[in-house]
Formats: structure tokens, C-alpha cells, sequence
């Protein structure tokens, strides 16, 4: 599923799949909650509106690759996938809070970090911090040694490689090293987008190691780089059309979001968050079933 133009029902048909992708991620209990709701705007727009890929053929190859780095929020691509049809909203049973309701909860291809091997629609699995970006070099460069070369010699991969930084991730040695390579091989195909709620599990990113200033440090490395508000999905979509045009180096995408965004009390508090307990449950759910068709 791709488009290359937006109009508002796309872009309301787009909100309504994220507040879906949240409230299945609020009802299965999923951990790590504050930073995959900063996310799932996102989420929606790259599985339902950008991303070319096929729930039926999950190993296309034509497919565009999507690299969690912070793969610990796998939730929401999970509520994503879930929604694209790449199994039953049913099976999606989580490590933490699905073990409530499934006895081999720990046997679910739903893993807290990413798991190709056990899920279909995942391209990477993840873990360790910091090592999702430079996969993602790997599969943009395969792309690019296969591909014919335009008329102005530029090379025209078959698909694109989406990754998605955390902010406190991006204090990783190994994402400047990255950084680096995709620069040195202007790896056009590829797009990192970080999503930049600007907290880590530790709080707030500029106490521990300020990432600022971000923009610089990402064009010296060779980058196009462009901001955008990560949880207004108007603009979402016309970021991620822009950096379509971008054929000569890859594209850097600051997210700016609100951890936590949706439940006031996350937001407010920036809470990194594990599970939700009852009374934040009713509080997300009140946000997030509004405007969402009876099931």
C-alpha cells in the first residue's frame, strides 16, 4: 500500500487507524507504553499511507523495509500490522500483560523487542540499542548494488528502508557510525526518522547527553535533514512526500512528539511507563475510543 498525494479523508482515515493502533496497544497491556504512543501517529502513516508492502506476502521483496531501532516499542507496529491484516487482531497477546491472559504468553511471536523470526511483517530484530540504524544501511546499500542507475546516473533501488531512532537510542556510539556510512554512500533509499519526545528511561535527554544541536550534527554527516510535528498527521504525511524528492543522500527525519502522548497524566509526567494500571487505562481509553467506529 502506497500514495504519493494526500487529501483529508486520507488524512482522517490516517488518524483514526493511530488512535486504533492505541487502544490496541492500551488494551493488551503492552509495556514500555509512554514511548510507543509517541510513535503511533507515525506507525499509521508509514503502514497506511507511505510504505509500499503486502500483508498477504510479508517477504516480498519489492516490499519497503521498516527497521525498529527503538524496538523496544514494537507495540505499535504490532497494532499496525495487526490492523494491515498480517494476522487477526486476536492473536496479538504481548510478553508483559498478555502472560495475564495466555499461560505461554512467553511463547508469542509478539515479543516486547521485535522478533523477525516470529513474526511476519517484521524485518528486524531488535534489542540492543543503537544497532537498528546500521542494519538499515545494510539492507538501503543490497538495494542499491542491484539497482539500474538513472539517466543522471543516480541509482533507482526497488525499495525504500524506513528506521526509527529513539532519541535516547541516538546517544549510541554506533548510530554516528552509521550516520557516517549511509553519508559516505548516499544511500538516497533510505530514511531515518527519530522520534524525538526528547526524554530517555532516565528522563529528560539534555541532562544525560544533549543531542542538540541535532540538525547540524546530521547535515555535516551528509544528510538531508527536516523537521516535523510527530503527532499532527497532516503534517506527518507531507514530511514523509517531501523526502521523496530527496534523490542524491539520505533523509533525516526529527519527530518531534510528546511522550506518552494521549494519556494527560504520561504526558505530563513523562513516565517511560510499564503497563498501564486501571485508572490510566479508563483516562487513555477516553481518548482514544472517541470517533472510533462501534466493533
Amino acid at each position: 500500500m502506497s500514495a504519493e498525494t494526500y487529501n483529508e479523508k486520507t488524512v482522517q482515515t490516517l488518524k483514526s487507524k493511530a488512535r486504533e493502533i492505541r487502544r490496541i496497544l492500551i488494551t493488551s497491556g503492552f509495556g514500555h507504553t509512554a514511548g510507543t504512543l509517541s510513535m503511533a501517529d507515525l506507525a499509521a502513516a508509514l503502514y497506511f499511507y507511505k510504505m509500499k508492502h503486502d500483508p498477504k506476502n510479508p517477504k516480498w521483496p519489492e516490499r519497503d523495509r521498516l527497521v525498529m531501532g527503538k524496538a523496544h516499542c514494537s507495540g505499535a507496529v504490532y497494532g499496525a500490522l495487526a490492523l494491515a491484516g498480517y494476522f487477526p487482531k486476536e492473536r496479538w497477546i504481548p510478553l508483559y500483560g498478555g502472560n495475564k491472559a495466555h499461560p505461554d504468553g512467553w511463547r508469542t511471536p509478539f515479543q516486547m523487542h521485535t522478533d523477525a523470526w516470529a513474526c511476519p511483517g517484521i524485518d528486524f530484530s531488535g534489542g540492543s540499542l543503537g544497532q537498528g540504524l546500521g542494519f538499515a544501511c545494510g539492507l538501503a546499500l543490497g538495494a542499491q548494488i542491484k539497482a539500474k542507475k538513472d539517466p543522471m546516473g543516480y541509482p533507482s533501488p526497488s525499495y525504500k528502508v524506513y528506521c526509527i531512532t529513539g532519541d535516547g537510542e541516538t546517544q549510541e556510539g554506533l548510530v554516528w557510525e552509521s550516520a557516517m556510512f549511509a553519508g559516505q554512500n548516499r544511500l538516497s533509499n533510505l530514511v531515518n526518522i527519530i522520534d524525538y519526545n526528547k526524554y530517555n528511561i532516565g528522563g529528560p535527554t539534555s541532562e544525560h547527553m544533549t543531542l542538540e544541536p541535532l540538525v547540524d550534527k546530521w547535515k555535516a554527516f551528509g544528510w538531508y535533514v527536516v523537521e516535523m510535528n510527530g503527532n499532527d498527521m497532516y503534517d506527518i504525511v507531507r514530511t514523509l512526500d517531501a523526502v521523496d524528492n530527496i534523490i542524491d543522500r539520505p533523509k533525516y527525519i526529527i519527530s518531534n512528539t510528546v511522550k506518552g502522548k494521549g494519556v494527560p497524566s504520561f504526558e505530563f509526567s513523562h513516565t517511560h511507563g510499564g503497563s498501564l494500571n486501571e485508572g490510566e487505562t479508563r483516562e487513555a481509553l477516553g481518548t482514544y475510543l472517541a470517533g472510533l467506529p462501534e466493533e
